[in-house]
């Protein structure tokens, strides 16, 4: 008898953990719904304040440049960041007035790279003429594989001024070169046109 009655109590408190666990896994399912759905309404804003996007892609490679208008908030973390330093910089960047900033991303879509060098000799160069031109040269090994992953941008937040502003539109082609001499995938041109 005693056993029998250990054996329905122990029976009882499984079945209680039980109810308990689902009741903390749909608390978790609902969270982690609750936290998609913010995610995606954080990218459905992000993607509404894009004034223009341009593609390209090549054997190898797939581009995106995004142009986004310069915010209030924008200006201010700019500000933050230079906050303390007597930075001629942001007077520079306040002075020529932006409107616009351009993120280019660059991702790889080709076969295995195979091995990448510590420091690698690729360069990019980004363009628009006439608007701006940014450059990088000797990536380091883990700064190429978050480009090419589209984790970071070739090019981040490059600062349009208002005096060239009108230069972006639809018709506007960003030019990519890419430059290597050890590595011959990276010898390539790509134009970004709209989409």
């Amino acid at each position: 008898m005693k056993k029998l009655s250990l054996l329905l109590i122990a029976l009882i408190l499984l079945s209680a953990c039980a109810k308990n666990e689902t009741k903390n896994n749909s608390k978790d399912t609902t969270a982690s719904e609750n936290k998609t759905t913010q995610e995606t309404d954080k990218k459905v804003n992000t993607e509404e304040e894009v004034l223009y996007s341009y593609t390209g892609q090549n054997e190898n490679f797939e581009a995106r440049a995004v142009v986004t208008p310069v915010t209030e908030e924008y200006l201010k973390s700019l500000a933050d960041e230079h906050a303390g330093t007597n930075s001629d910089e942001l007077q520079k960047i306040m002075e020529q007035n932006p409107v616009y900033k351009v993120n280019v991303y660059l991702t790889y879509t080709g076969d295995s790279l195979g091995e990448l060098p510590d420091m690698t000799d690729v360069a990019f160069k980004v363009s628009l003429p006439d608007v701006f031109e940014a450059s990088t040269s000797k990536l380091p090994k883990e700064t190429l594989v978050k480009i090419l992953t589209g984790k970071e941008a070739i090019s981040k937040d490059k600062l349009i001024p208002e005096s060239v502003s009108s230069n972006i539109n639809e018709s506007s082609v960003i030019k990519i070169n890419a430059q290597s001499k050890t590595m011959p995938e990276f010898n390539f041109d790509i134009d970004l046109k709209a989409n």
